[in-house]
Order: structure tokens, then sequence, then C-alpha cells
């Protein structure tokens, strides 16, 4: 129920969009439409990876369905 728009603050990493694979750094930025599959990977995990989050829409951690979580939410 939102679109949602990263900027790259520090370190390097892919984003994931749908199976669209795309190397980020500093400045990227990234728009992510309604609906789509995203995923955010830091590549260099001795330098943390650091994005500004903006969300544009209704805002409910409810509405997210996780495919795959490496971490164990739920």
């Amino acid at each position: 129920q939102r679109r949602e728009h990263w900027l790259v603050v520090q370190g390097e990493g892919v984003v994931v969009l749908d199976d669209q694979e795309t190397q980020i750094s500093p400045e990227s930025r990234v728009t992510i439409a309604e609906n789509i599959k995203h995923r955010l990977v830091n590549t260099h995990t001795e330098i943390p990876l650091v994005i500004i989050e903006t969300c544009i829409g209704i805002f409910d951690e409810l509405d997210i369905t996780r495919h795959e979580d490496d971490f164990g939410r739920v």
C-alpha cells in the first residue's frame, strides 16, 4: 500500500526488485513501486550499508509479506 524511495548514504550493496539486481553505492537512489518484491543486500560486511527510506502512501508494517527471511523474523 505504499511506494518507497531509498537513498544510499554509506556502503555498497545490491538491490533486488522482483528478480532484477542492481548495484548500489553512496548517492544511489532506488524507487520501489507498490507491490514490488524487494530485497536489500550489503555486499561489504565490514562497512555498514546505510540508507534513508521515504515511504509514500499508507505505512503499516502489517502489510509486509516476507518471502524469504534470513533473520528469523515473523
